[in-house]
């Protein structure tokens, strides 16, 4: 019996993680990127950001599509303008995003990529528009930071039938993890 509580215990216990995949209620899941995004309001600079984001082991967003656009854009909206992940290192006119994923989609305010200005290397989004922009990367800004999901989210759990119920407490450990636990 207390087995049987035990075990009972721990399906709630996954059931509630399984509800909450970013570990947070801070956080918020995207479902279309599998990803974990939190909005800070305090305007700072984006190597500044990118430490913060860092330091949760997040960075700032990677932008990769019109449906990641949106995601990050609407979740913007409250502070206004917020870094993007993309900046120029060095003497690279390249953008790299700070989270190593490849730079392949761009939405820029004047329709296409502005032109090389050494003084504006890093890139902020318009939460009301979508649109990007060039900044100085120490002129302040809100932050977004986005991190893998803690797991994803799903059924975890399988129904327990009233003849496992009953076996579970004459079987051994292993064989009634096996019965209860699928993904691990």
């Amino acid at each position: 019996m207390i087995q049987l509580l035990f075990l009972g215990l721990a399906a709630l216990g996954y059931t509630a993680l399984a509800q909450n995949p970013c570990g947070s209620s801070e956080w918020r899941y995207s479902p279309h990127t599998g990803k974990c995004y939190r909005l800070y309001q305090e305007k700072i600079g984006w190597t500044a950001g990118e430490f913060k984001c860092y330091f949760q082991g997040a960075h700032h967003p990677s932008i990769h599509n019109p449906a990641d656009n949106q995601f990050v854009s609407e979740l913007a909206r409250q502070a206004g303008i917020v870094w993007l992940g993309a900046a120029q290192y060095g003497n690279s006119v390249d953008y790299v995003y700070s989270d190593k994923t490849p730079f392949n989609f761009e939405n820029w305010e004047i329709g296409t990529r502005p032109p090389v200005n050494r003084g504006r290397k890093c890139i902020k989004v318009d939460g009301n528009t979508g649109k990007w922009v060039q900044s100085c990367c120490k002129v302040p800004a809100s932050l977004i930071c986005q991190k893998n999901a803690a797991f994803l989210p799903g059924p975890i759990v399988e129904e327990i039938s009233e003849a496992d119920k009953v076996a579970i407490g004459k079987t051994s450990n292993d064989i009634r993890r096996a019965k209860f636990i699928r993904r691990f």
